[in-house]
């Protein structure tokens, strides 16, 4: 009997949802004053939410153990903060029914790790000539990592774009929307010629470790699920942040913090995949995007240190304003278009720096909605928001692919006119 309630409790902890009463939402606006203190803590601390904007509302978790100790700092900078509690981080929308586990996929909510990869199955069967699965890799826990391949089978050579969605585990409005944007780039016939110009890689779930955690465990769960020891807290962790992990500018943050970035630059299977796959195909790949949530943001590298930018820094804001305008016809919704580290706060080791590193040339990262005035936890987003999410993804996403088809066809007709000159 001792043993069963033993495994009972077990169980039930694992199948719960973690309670939050000990922790503390902080909320600071912007100043020209606290700005820099912002972003000393924001590498310290779990941001829900950042702004670089004057008066711009941030969004702060604090542990138990890191309330007094924060309130203090502030207090001792002079920095005005609100402070409430936040009790239980609950789903918001129609609640727990709408988290899909049984039964068949449905593109209208978000589906467990397993349904997920049905759908891709299935996707795969429907429409064999214009889809193919790879498997890049697999997780701690064994999961495997896929993306589908999009295009038409073609003799000449295509350029490409790889995007990936879910590297955070609690941002499912990441992975939901891009997969109903995949459904639909297959189903509409109206993309019929990106896919014969155009190879589009797309891997929906890139941490299904923590993506299934913060279902049955912890909702607010970030990182992925490995455990190590960091010589730094002299302990055993679980997780790294996965976008943190790319060894270009990498930068060792410790596993207590949110961005604990592993005890090496590229130490995590998941990156050590994308790694593997993004240089083998380097030279076919013409654009990278990595899906964030939450804050509405399109975003240009680098991430790694403050006014540092690419050489083509001006080619990648002249398309992100491209993609900002497109993104507003669908709803009116404001993305912005910053610079990660300058308007957000430095991220060492980011997915986006690594392409960007091996030479991808139009690098992006997206943080999707809300924009953070919408209540007090942006990464629950209703499930009525997938599908509008990912019509503007597609919007943008539009303006991106065409402009890498223009630059391929120049390229080929260079390469046609330097042949005949020879000839």
């Amino acid at each position: 009997m001792r043993f069963f309630l033993i495994f009972s409790f077990c169980c039930f902890t694992v199948l719960s949802q973690r309670q939050y009463f000990d922790h503390k939402f902080l909320t600071i606006r912007t100043s020209l004053e606290n700005e820099k203190v912002l972003k000393e803590l924001a590498q310290k601390l779990d941001f829900h939410r950042f702004s670089s904007r004057l008066n711009g509302k941030n969004l702060i978790l604090l542990k138990p153990h890191e309330i007094e100790k924060t309130k203090d700092l502030l207090k001792k900078n002079g920095i005005t903060f609100e402070i409430k509690d936040v009790g239980y981080i609950k789903y918001s929308g129609k609640g727990i029914d709408y988290l899909s586990t049984r039964g068949d996929f449905n593109i209208s909510t978000y589906n467990d790790f397993d349904l997920q990869m049905e759908s891709l199955d299935s996707l795969t069967q429907k429409y064999k000539r214009k889809v193919k699965k790879i498997v890049l890799g697999e997780t701690f826990e064994k999961r495997p990592l896929v993306a589908l391949k999009l295009g038409f089978e073609s003799k000449n050579s295509k350029p490409s774009i790889f995007m990936n969605a879910g590297i955070h585990a609690r941002e499912w409005i990441t992975s939901s929307s891009i997969l109903w944007l995949i459904n639909e780039l297959l189903s509409n016939e109206s993309y019929k010629e990106f896919l014969k110009d155009l190879d589009i890689y797309i891997a929906p779930m890139w941490n299904p470790d923590g993506y299934q955690f913060s279902r049955t465990k912890e909702r607010n769960w970030r990182k992925n699920r490995r455990f190590y020891e960091d010589p730094e807290d002299e302990e055993i962790c679980v997780g790294i942040d996965l976008n943190r992990n790319y060894p270009f500018k990498w930068k060792h943050q410790k596993c207590s913090n949110e961005n604990g970035s592993g005890p090496v630059g590229g130490s995590e299977l998941e990156t050590q995949a994308l790694m593997k796959f993004l240089t083998k195909n380097k030279d076919q790949l013409k654009g990278y995007i990595d899906f964030h949530s939450f804050g509405e943001h399109i975003l240009y590298p680098f991430a790694y240190k403050k006014h540092i930018y690419p050489t083509n820094v001006e080619e990648l804001k002249l398309i992100g304003k491209k993609m900002q305008k497109a993104i507003a016809t669908v709803r009116d919704t404001e993305y912005d278009l910053i610079n990660i580290a300058d308007g957000m706060y430095p991220a060492p080791g980011s997915t986006a720096d690594y392409a960007k590193s091996i030479g991808i040339r139009y690098t992006y990262g997206f943080e999707l909605v809300p924009d953070g005035k919408h209540g007090i936890d942006g990464f629950n987003v209703p499930d009525t928001e997938i599908e509008p999410t990912g019509r503007e993804v597609l919007a943008a996403l539009r303006v991106l692919f065409e402009r890498i088809i223009r630059d391929d066809e120049k390229t080929s007709l260079n390469q046609k006119t330097k042949t005949s000159m020879h000839l």
